[in-house]
């Protein structure tokens, strides 16, 4: 209501300014501007209306008071007012208030209710609430009834929404479940092995199926979710889902713990197993995860298991067959056999009599180890006990069998043997090495140290015991497979002995040591040893509670727990402190099971059988950062061994050995020499290591060449003739640098599965990887050298979130989501084929997320993925991991280490093989024409040569001058390749070699100069010829969408046309279309996701996966500000890395489900400024793509040319006269109309004045700005020929121009509309200060919030500045000051004089980015819809999220913010502005692009930003730079700090309407703006002597002054109400004096009249005694008669209410016969009389009437025809018929009084005849019927009434009775009364002398204790202080206080000084300060008190 009364006054306002206005123009027009007239009848109406508006607005009361309406009538006019609120307001009031018909407004307005307002508004308030409750509820009502079930909105709508709400919920929880469940149960199988859960889920699903149907047929909420029942059935159904899901579980756990190894697999493939039993090839892809050595069994035909299959392929036969039909259908039975047929298989292997080189080769690998050990025991022992020579024969025994098993490896083998000799070697390198160290000792027998200390295999109770020092352990016989198997040094001697230590003593294992030094593979090795399952799981940070510590950990324990296998946590300490105490406690419990020898244990609520071979080992590298110290309970249970530094020569030298070297020892010393002199002499590299796992790729690969030998050569020419090929196929030239890295390439990849290319860009690592694929996939085409073909998978990992590359935990839900790389793992791990499966990652490598993959990238085949939902996927052989980077700087050493490394460099590869390449594309008659040395200014020369050249030959290929043609183009491309690199210099000079070509320069100029022209022979035309006669554009043409081209200009525009075109041709098919752009600016927080999300919004779907523009056209991207990302953490950009994606692959990936998405018809055109700043360089495998072309400043020159061009422009388009054509040359900036040039220096002053605005405005420094002026004063002598002082004469103060006075702007006339206002030099400052006054006036009335402004120079410069910003179309501001100095005040005034709109968002507590962008919407709208001038003010306290600003920097840059409008609202908008868009140009093309596009620019023109940034801090320098948009796209207003005089200006302002004298005023605000000054000294000194910063503002100005205005009104309030009680106090003590005479006096008057009322009431008091005495006398007696009386009233009353009772029977009736005969009419009875043959019935109530009414029938001859006399009644019926007053009689018949014959009659004849009744009788006549009804009533009566009668009588006689008795007690009464008046009227004459009498005693009292109090108070107060009388103290106390309120101003406002700018210091400082300001006040006249503190 307010804010519609403010508006209708605001265009009434308006209204009158416009007539006024008109007016005025008319009388200009006229002649007569100095006449006056009167207003016209336009003026005079506004004027009234405006008025009458006050006085609405205003009501002066009957009682004077001004009351408000308006809050009345908002409370009155309330739609949310209902009656019951009307009936609460009236009950206020007092009367009925309800409005009615009549009822109007000021009707209720004159009532004077405005008393009532606070208690109406409290009911108004609640009405208002409950309004929009209803309101909410209805809008809901018909929301819900629209609402599809696709978007559920929360809502609060009571029962039904809550209902709603529930039966969705339940609804969400049942398809969850259903969804999940269906595919199970949908398996027969699982049906017929849980049958009673089958059931339940049929059941579940039929409700379901029922619910889904009905759901269909009408989708909207309400109908959908208004099923009867529906939210029962689906509680139900939830209930029995849990059941079916507790019995899932339960079967699944049932499952488990029959067959323990199920544990390793997780619910969904157990139950792929489940659900196909009958197919037991099903379980094969899972074999591996339960068994470590089988990868496959061998079935029969009949399905029984014959063998098994390890990874490696080694084949193992079983003991015995296993049936799977046996188990029929339970794959947990046939599995377990399998488990324990495997057990034996590898137990009941035996070593028979044959030669030890044979039997190695006809045994599995695992069996040949473990009995070689055993036999090599057992022969130590037999040594050592056949004498001390018996161990030198041993030794030389072991010599010789490893000679020959060492000839056997150097032969040619199978894989298999190859690989168990392999690991045999180490073994009896190890065994021989331990015999000659224990010679060396001198071992003599069994129990020495030396022999015990060595890992022992026995064979006891026919078992295999493993031994070691005092331990003995059972050989697990655990199948393993075929593998290698490590060197054993001391360091891993050590460790052996420590982890079993601890496994024998029930305990965990902890190896601790930097990466590389084998703590995991040496914990799996031991694992190995003892044939023990070893599962290793790579830790992460990023494990939390759920994810890890109750659900990962605790199903990762049950496994060991029950299998027996062992668990190895890798970097276990990456692991969060709160996770690993929970840990503690999962390990403490199995670990007291076991030392408790327990069979079965309770583990976190399940009970678990136990195999007490279980043990978890732990690995950490405490060096690294980041890394948690253990808790003490958990460090406990470990024992710890350090793992530092590995014995590499004894590592080379067996694993020389095993690959056959006999020569091995010299060759390993040689091989960690070379790698120690590379450590000690090679510079450091971050991609560099020289670790155990470097060496080890060596070793590797020495032993493959070892074997490859002798035909090396033959496989070497195979492989480089495919590569060959393949090289040409990807036009890659194979030179030597290419095929080598080729070659390491993949003999990394043979010896290592992880390994990394590591180089800058077009070093060819990519190509090599492509190449090699294709090679090795030709080679497997061809047969060749057994080669696999290759399939990869590339992902940029920095172009996602962590999240989305290995998986995530949803938040809400925390079910797990698969990232790319865990289904891209999946995949190839599950993968059967034999193919070579690469998982490329092109991208920045760091700590973050390449560490999550330490356990893939181990040294061992046994490599797996752990992500962190639980799950393992174990790497296959045919996997490798292949890294892409740049470089290795965020990489740790352990990721180093465990990856082989290429490295490539782009010098090594040079240019050449690049130009080569590039020829091949061209047509043959392009020849090599350049050479340089830098490989990407090769490729963008090669890519702009083939640019230039492509359209001439594809026009006429065989031209006669292409040889001149094509070599004049080198001078062409010669500059672009490096952009422009012209400097200010000039530029490089030409090159004197191109003289002497065919196709020589011109001799002026530079080479860069000219571009080549393809006509004849070609000639070399300057750029200058394509500006020539450019028309820059009409009147209609806005200068700031003008584009001067330039020699610069246009070279990049051609540059750009070239790009773009060439793309096109080179991806387009003929007849494409236009090619639509997409502008992108980046920003510091733009984010990878964002980026896509923006892309990809703008692409179509052109079939599943693949996207681009719409079909027939290519997208353009435009990306501004590429480098403006910030770096992450490890120094990536994810939005550069998201686009590098798509130049390396053309692809991304979805953000839902990673699935692939493919990119087509793009182009990427991209703008940044150089590094620094915000700025940060991009990686340069992004810029590589790019012809970069490098953008330098413009010269003086260009700038000339572009401004003169301009302003020429505007000069000719608005016809001034030709003598301004030569000044408009000096002219390089400037806005101006014509009609305000009065003179050629007003051009001067314009120039120089916007110079001021543009450069001046931005600088911060006094010097600086004094620079500025200088300058200026030598540009206008030198180019104007004007001397500065003399065009600026009128300004000059102090005999220099006083700039701050030259001000232009549009104004002066406020009036005058928007196309009038000219750009005019404001005259002078005072009649600038009126013009703001008056505008500021017409602010404050229009508009509610008022502003409080003070006028003054400082203002007065702001506010010009702001408002030339306003002018100019998307003009936008950064106004940057702190607060206080008026910002957002001068923002609102200015915009309210330009006319705009003004728009702030509105902060609050719960305002988001949700809110943020519904405002931005909304102004968007305002300003591209509506065309509504809008001017958005946002200052740094309104930034919540820097989100924000980020949008705002779009804004300012491009005029949207990108995505910000939905599909729907888009399209709206683009159906708003149609309209608009037609009428700017109707030959337009209004497609949706261009309506947008138009939409966006009229954003752009119609919205001004302004920011107010306060400097202070780190945020405002952040901010700039990663917004470079908010400088380079604001206008900057620097408010300095205020000036002198506008700190008196605000003082004099605020402080005119306090009371004080003039002279104080004026010493008053001096002394203001000194304390502002001073603190601003005391800061510096602060920040000086202490360091610290204190800033003094305008905002501690203002609270300067309302601090001492506030202070000091309340301080004098104070001060002299407290003066006033002690003057009141002396005033009460000289009326106390008077009194006491007066008081006495009084004392003695009352004295008699106490004792003569005493007297009185004593006498009352004895005759009120006598008279109670009779009343009580009297008062028996009639109490007796009262009980007589009531007694007889009683019985009276009962005799009565037994008569009623009983005519209650008759009467009823007896009214119905009455009624029946009123009903009666007297032509009804004159029907009846005139029957001449009435109806028998008729005749029979006839005859009875006569019997009632006692008259005598007639006798008759009998009409029978007997001849007898008959009696009959009906001739006297028919007399009494016609009797007129019949009817009459009958009513009052006399009913009491009937004859006892009569009745007797009636009884015996009529009421005994079935005939007499009512019923029957009106069939013949209604009329019989009634009188028929009536004596039926009479009979009952007359029956009632003989025995109502007696008791009537005695009724009456007991009424007689009591009425005598009433009368009588009646009389004695009335006695009683008069008596108990008389004693009443005694005792009110006792009551009211007793109370005289009191009253008497009070006063008596009261003037006693008056009188007391009295003389003491005098006496006490004059005896107070010896000598001095209480009026003399009172006295002086006052006059103190007088002298406090007369120093109140000055010590007020030194202590508003102390409150405003003195809380930030030190108590040394205030005290300085507040003493020197107190010192001040004294010499200034202002009074204060002496001892201020």
């Amino acid at each position: 209501m307010e804010a519609e009364v403010d508006d209708f006054f605001r265009e009434v306002y308006k209204m009158l300014k416009g007539f006024r206005q008109k007016q005025k123009k008319e009388k200009q027009e006229a002649g007569t501007p100095g006449l006056e007239e009167e207003d016209s009848s336009s003026v005079l109406i506004c004027a009234r209306v405006m008025e009458q508006v006050k006085d609405f607005k205003v009501l002066q009361t009957p009682q004077t008071a001004v009351a408000e309406n308006i809050p009345m009538v908002c409370t009155l006019c309330n739609p949310g007012i209902r009656v019951r609120h009307w009936a609460d307001m009236s009950g206020i009031v007092g009367y009925d208030l309800t409005p009615d018909s009549g009822t109007t407004l000021r009707k209720l307005l004159k009532q004077n209710l405005s008393c009532h307002l606070e208690q109406f508004e409290a009911i108004s308030a609640a009405a208002s609430k409950e309004f929009s409750l209803e309101k909410a509820m209805q809008t809901m009502v018909e929301m819900w009834d629209t609402h599809t079930l696709s978007t559920i909105i929360p809502t609060v709508w009571e029962e039904r929404l809550i209902r709603i709400q529930d039966t969705i919920d339940e609804w969400l929880k049942v398809q969850a479940q259903w969804l999940y469940l269906e595919p199970i149960f949908s398996s027969e199988d699982i049906m017929q092995q849980m049958p009673e859960e089958g059931q339940l889920f049929q059941s579940v699903s039929a409700h379901w199926r029922d619910v889904m149907k009905h759901c269909v047929k009408d989708p909207k909420v309400l109908p959908a979710t208004s099923l009867p029942g529906l939210l029962e059935k689906l509680q139900d159904s939830n209930s029995l889902l849990d059941t079916i899901m507790k019995g899932l579980n339960a079967y699944l756990e049932k499952k488990r713990l029959f067959f323990p190894r199920f544990f390793f697999l997780s619910n969904d493939e157990m139950l792929e197993i489940l659900s196909e039993t009958k197919d037991p090839l099903r379980v094969q892809p899972h074999l591996k995860k339960c068994f470590e050595g089988i990868a496959k069994l061998d079935f029969l035909p009949n399905l029984d298991i014959q063998a098994m299959y390890s990874s490696e392929g080694e084949r193992v036969a079983l003991l015995e067959l296993v049936s799977t039909a046996e188990a029929r259908g339970a794959v947990e039975k046939w599995l377990l056999q399998v488990e324990d047929v495997m057990l034996r298989s590898v137990r009941d292997e035996a070593y028979p009599e044959s030669v030890r080189s044979e039997w190695v080769r006809a045994w599995p690998g695992q069996v040949v180890l473990c009995t070689s050990q055993m036999f090599w025991t057992l022969e130590v022992h037999e040594a050592i006990g056949s004498g001390p020579e018996g161990l030198k024969r041993y030794s030389q025994q072991l010599h010789e069998q490893l000679n020959a098993i060492v000839e056997l490896v150097r032969g040619t083998l199978p894989k298999q043997t190859r690989t168990t000799l392999g690991a045999l070697v180490t073994i009896d390198v190890h065994a021989r090495d331990v015999v000659l160290e224990m010679i060396e000792k001198g071992v003599s027998h069994e129990t020495d140290f030396q022999w015990l200390a060595q890992l022992r295999y026995y064979w006891n109770n026919s078992n295999v015991r493993v031994r070691i020092i005092n331990c003995d352990v059972k050989y697990a016989y655990e199948y393993l497979g075929n593998c290698p198997r490590l060197v054993i040094t001391p360091l891993t001697d050590r460790c052996y002995r420590t982890l079993i230590g601890a496994f024998y003593l029930s305990l965990g294992g902890a190896p601790e040591g930097p990466a590389g030094t084998g703590k995991t593979e040496t914990t799996k090795d031991l694992a190995k040893a003892l044939a023990v399952q070893c599962v290793v799981f790579n830790c992460s940070d990023g494990l939390d509670y759920l994810a890890m510590g109750k659900v990962h950990l605790s199903y990762f324990f049950q496994r060991p727990g029950i299998v027996g296998a062992w668990a190895c946590f890798d970097e276990f300490n990456r692991i969060e402190l709160e996770v690993l105490s929970v840990v503690a406690q999962q390990i403490l419990c199995i670990q007291r099971a076991i030392e408790m020898k327990m069979e079965y244990f309770d583990f976190e609520g399940t009970e678990l059988r136990l195999n007490p071979n279980c043990f978890v080992a732990i690995t950490m590298n405490p060096g690294y950062a980041g890394r948690s110290e253990l808790p003490d309970n958990l460090k406990v249970l470990f024992r710890t061994v350090a793992m530092m530094v590995p014995n590499y020569a004894l590592i080379a030298e067996i694993s020389l050995y095993s690959y056959g070297f006999l020569n091995a020892k010299p060759l390993s010393v040689k091989i960690v020499m070379t790698y120690r002199l590379c450590s000690e002499q090679l510079s450091s590299q971050f991609h560099y290591d020289y670790g155990m796992r470097a060496v080890k790729a060596v070793l590797v690969a020495a032993g493959n060449l070892k074997l490859k030998f002798p035909d090396e050569n033959e496989d070497i020419l195979l492989f480089l003739e495919c590569a060959h090929e393949c090289c040409q196929k990807h036009n890659v030239q194979p030179v030597q640098v290419f095929l080598d890295k080729m070659i390491q390439t993949y003999e990394m990849m043979i010896v290592r599965h992880g390994f990394m290319l590591v180089g800058e860009p077009f070093a060819g690592k990519t190509k090599v990887l492509h190449v090699l694929a294709d090679t090795l996939t030709l080679m497997n085409e061809r047969g060749y050298n057994e080669e696999e073909r290759v399939l990869f998978r590339t992902v940029n990992p920095k172009s996602i979130t962590m999240g989305q590359l290995f998986g995530q935990f949803d938040p809400v839900s925390h079910e797990w989501e698969d990232g790319i790389v865990a289904n891209m793992f999946r995949e190839f791990a599950s993968s059967e084929t034999p193919d070579r499966k690469w998982v490329v990652f092109d991208g920045p490598i760091d700590t973050l997320w390449i560490e999550s993959m330490n356990t893939v990238l181990d040294d061992n085949k046994k490599a797996s993925l752990c992500l962190m939902s639980g799950e393992i996927i174990q790497m296959s052989n045919q996997m490798s991991l292949i890294f892409e980077a740049m470089d290795l700087s965020q990489a740790s050493p352990a990721t180093v280490s465990r990856c082989g490394m290429i490295y490539m460099e782009p010098s090594q590869l040079g240019w050449e093989p690049i130009l080569t390449s590039w020829q091949n594309t061209l047509p043959d008659l392009l020849q090599e024409v350049v050479t340089t040395n830098n490989s990407n200014t090769v490729v963008s020369l090669t890519r702009l040569f083939q640019m230039l050249l492509s359209d001439p030959l594809q026009q006429d290929s065989a031209h006669k001058n292409i040889r001149s043609w094509i070599m004049r183009q080198p001078g062409e491309v010669r500059w672009l390749p490096e952009g422009n690199p012209l400097r200010e210099d000039g530029g490089p000079p030409r090159p004197e070699e191109l003289g002497k070509w065919e196709c020589p320069f011109e001799e002026t100029g530079l080479v860069y100069d000219y571009s080549f022209e393809f006509e004849g022979r070609g000639r070399w035309v300057h750029w200058n010829e394509e500006i020539k006669n450019i028309n820059l554009g009409d009147k209609d043409t806005k200068v700031q969408d003008i584009i001067v081209p330039t020699i610069d200009t246009v070279r990049y525009t051609y540059l750009m046309d070239l790009c773009i075109q060439s793309g096109t041709e080179a991806h387009e098919q003929p007849g494409q279309g236009a090619i639509p752009a997409l502008f992108i600016n980046f920003s510091a927080r733009t984010s990878a996701n964002q980026s896509q999300n923006i892309i990809m919004s703008r692409l179509d779907k052109r079939r599943k996966g693949v996207f681009g523009p719409p079909m027939g056209k290519r997208c353009v991207i435009f990306v501004d500000d590429m480098n403006m990302p910030a770096l992450e953490q490890f120094g990536a950009q994810p939005p550069v890395e998201l686009l590098r994606q798509y130049f390396d692959h053309g692809n991304w990936y979805d953000l839902k489900d990673t699935s692939t998405i493919t990119l087509v018809d793009l182009q990427l055109i991209s703008a940044m400024g150089p590094p620094g700043g915000g700025r940060n360089a991009v990686t340069p495998r992004f810029l590589r793509h790019f012809n970069i072309c490098s953008m330098n400043t413009f010269s003086d020159s260009t700038m000339v040319h572009i401004f003169s061009n301009i302003v020429s422009f505007h000069l000719r388009n608005h016809a001034f006269p030709p003598e301004y054509f030569t000044m408009g040359n000096h002219i390089v900036t400037a806005t101006m109309e014509k009609e305000s040039l009065e003179t050629k220096h007003t051009m001067i002053h314009l120039f120089v004045h916007e110079v001021f605005r543009v450069f001046y405005d931005r600088l911060v420094d006094d010097r600086d700005r004094q620079w500025l002026f200088q300058l200026m004063n030598g540009i206008v002598k030198e180019h104007f020929r004007e001397s500065f002082g003399s065009v600026f004469d009128y300004l000059k103060q102090d005999n220099r121009p006083d700039m701050r006075n030259l001000l232009f702007g549009d104004y002066m006339n406020p009036d005058a509309e928007d196309s009038e206002r000219l750009y005019a030099e404001v005259p002078s400052m005072e009649s600038f200060s009126q013009v703001v006054e008056l505008c500021l006036d017409e602010y404050n009335q229009t508009h509610k919030t008022r502003m409080n402004l003070v006028i003054f120079r400082y203002v007065l410069e702001h506010l010009s500045r702001i408002s030339r910003v306003l002018k100019q179309p998307g003009g936008n501001a950064l106004l940057v000051g702190v607060g206080g100095s008026g910002r957002q005040s001068l923002t609102r005034l200015a915009t309210s004089m330009a006319r705009m709109t003004f728009v702030q968002p509105e902060i609050s507590k719960s305002y988001g980015m949700n809110e943020w962008r519904d405002d931005l919407k909304r102004l968007l709208k305002s300003a591209g819809v509506k065309g509504e001038q809008t001017v958005f003010l946002l200052t740094d306290a309104q930034i919540k999220e820097e989100s924000f600003l980020e949008d705002v920097d779009s804004l300012l840059n491009t005029g949207e913010v990108p995505n910000i409008f939905a599909v729907d609202e888009k399209q709206e908008i683009m159906e708003a502005v149609r309209p608009f868009a037609q009428a700017s140009n109707r030959d337009a093309e209004l497609s949706p692009l261009a309506l947008f596009a138009f939409f966006v620019t009229r954003c752009r023109e119609n919205l001004h930003i302004v920011v107010a940034f306060s400097p202070i801090g780190d945020a405002f320098r952040n901010r700039l730079r990663q917004f470079p948009s908010l400088i380079n796209c604001c206008t900057i207003d620097w408010f300095q700090p205020w000036p002198e005089e506008a700190l008196e200006r605000v003082a004099y302002k605020f402080l005119e309407s306090l009371e004080l004298s003039d002279r104080e005023r004026e010493e008053v605000i001096l002394l203001c703006k000194t304390f502002h000054t001073s603190a601003i000294q005391l800061s510096h000194r602060f920040l000086s002597e202490l360091g610290r910063h204190n800033y003094v503002t305008p905002t501690s100005y203002l609270e300067l002054i309302a601090a001492f205005r506030q202070l000091l009104t309340q301080k004098r309030d104070t001060v002299m109400k407290a003066k006033k009680r002690y003057t009141n106090g002396l005033d009460k003590l000289a009326f106390a004096e008077s009194q006491v005479g007066e008081m006495k006096k009084e004392l003695v008057d009352l004295q008699p009249k106490l004792e003569v009322a005493k007297v009185e009431n004593t006498n009352m008091m004895k005759v009120i005694e006598v008279e109670s005495v009779q009343v009580q006398a009297k008062s028996r007696l009639v109490r007796v008669d009262e009980e007589a009386a009531t007694l007889k009233a009683n019985e009276a009353q009962a005799l009565k209410d037994e008569c009623e009772s009983d005519l209650a029977e008759a009467i009823p009736a007896l009214e119905a016969a009455l009624s029946a005969l009123n009903t009666l009419k007297p032509s009804d009875v004159t029907i009846v009389k005139s029957m001449k043959n009435p109806p028998s019935g008729v005749k029979l109530v006839m005859s009875a009437v006569c019997v009632m009414k006692e008259i005598k029938p007639e006798k008759i001859t009998d009409p029978g025809g007997k001849g007898q006399k008959i009696l009959d009644y009906w001739g006297p019926s028919k007399k009494l018929l016609g009797d007129m007053n019949f009817l009459r009689d009958l009513k009052v018949y006399d009913k009491d009084n009937i004859p006892v014959a009569v009745m007797t009659k009636i009884r015996s004849e009529y009421m005994s005849n079935p005939d007499f009744d009512p019923t029957k009788v009106a069939k013949a006549s209604s009329a019989a019927e009634g009188l028929c009804k009536w004596i039926t009533a009479m009979e009952v009566y007359d029956r009632v009434a003989k025995v109502v009668a007696p008791k009537k009588a005695n009724l009456l006689e007991a009424q007689e009775s009591l009425g005598a008795t009433m009368a009588l007690l009646s009389e004695k009464q009335a006695e009683l009364k008069e008596v108990e008046d008389r004693l009443a009227a005694l005792q009110r004459t006792f009551q009211e002398k007793t109370q005289e009498k009191a009253q008497l005693e009070l006063q008596v009292e009261l003037c006693a204790s008056k009188l007391e109090r009295a003389e003491k108070l005098i006496g006490g107060l004059g005896e107070r202080r010896p000598g001095l009388h209480t009026v003399t103290v009172w006295s002086k106390a006052a006059d103190d206080l007088q002298n406090i309120y007369d120093n109140l101003t000055g010590d007020v406002l030194i202590s508003a000084g102390v409150i405003a700018y003195l809380g930030a210091f030190t108590s040394g400082f205030r005290q300085d300060c507040s003493g020197t300001w107190t010192k001040l006040c004294k010499s200034r006249g202002i009074p204060s008190s002496d001892d201020f503190s």
